[in-house]
């Protein structure tokens, strides 16, 4: 894939969700839907990583469904997140891992006020496996986090990860990366760890979206999961 040729869709909606899977993680979309359609009613914009027939029929009965050209070779689905978000329909994009439990209304997220990224810093346990990151650098959590479309900043995480294919596996810290080399380039603000509330840390009395990360929250999830229909 040509880097010069990685740009942003064109924008039909105001604001909407993006979630993507291949046949690895597309057991995760009854779930994710249901607990996501109980409390929100936004539209979601689904995005085929390598799907089965019967994924993306269920995906297309219940949003938008659009698949990203990019090449063979580049398998880890933590790498494609930005080409996902790059192929939204949103002006303002919500993008949520599928192992997250949404249980609450997340209108407040699009509250915030815009800028071109909202975040949530990740845990230091997880910091600290990037021995490469500097002393001042943040270390952001990419479950969960909001995107101005046309933003520059996800070209720069999608080249990035395009070109760090093999070196990285996942994109938390190229997100990290860059921002941290453009401190003055882009508006980044904070977002509420009760929309992010990851499992390795005590659970928030108020949390809207719980993160279910890592072999044990998979297990939690098969524990409570529908089938697709």
């Amino acid at each position: 894939m040509d880097l010069n040729s990685i740009r942003w869709c064109e924008s039909r909606a105001q604001e909407g969700i993006t979630v993507a899977a291949d046949r690895n993680a597309e057991w995760l979309l009854p779930w994710w839907w249901e607990h996501y359609t109980e409390h929100n009613q936004l539209p979601v914009h689904f995005v085929d990583f390598g799907m089965s027939t019967e994924a993306r029929s269920f995906c297309m009965r219940r949003g938008t469904l659009d698949r990203p050209a990019l090449d063979a070779d580049f398998e880890n689905p933590c790498l494609r997140k930005p080409f996902a978000i790059l192929s939204s329909p949103f002006l303002r994009n919500l993008w949520i891992d599928l192992d997250c439990e949404v249980r609450g209304p997340i209108n407040e997220i699009f509250s915030i006020a815009d800028c071109d990224l909202v975040i949530r810093e990740d845990i230091q346990s997880y910091r600290d496996q990037f021995r490469q990151l500097y002393p001042t650098e943040r270390f952001y959590q990419g479950g969960v986090y909001r995107i101005q479309h046309g933003s520059s900043i996800m070209i720069e995480i999608a080249k990035a990860c395009l070109m760090m294919r093999g070196w990285v596996n996942s994109e938390q810290p190229i997100i990290s990366r860059v921002v941290y080399t453009n401190p003055d380039r882009w508006t980044i603000r904070e977002l509420p760890r009760k929309f992010n509330n990851v499992r390795q840390e005590p659970e928030l009395s108020d949390a809207v979206i719980r993160h279910w990360t890592g072999a044990q929250g998979k297990a939690y999830i098969r524990n409570t999961t529908a089938v697709l229909v």
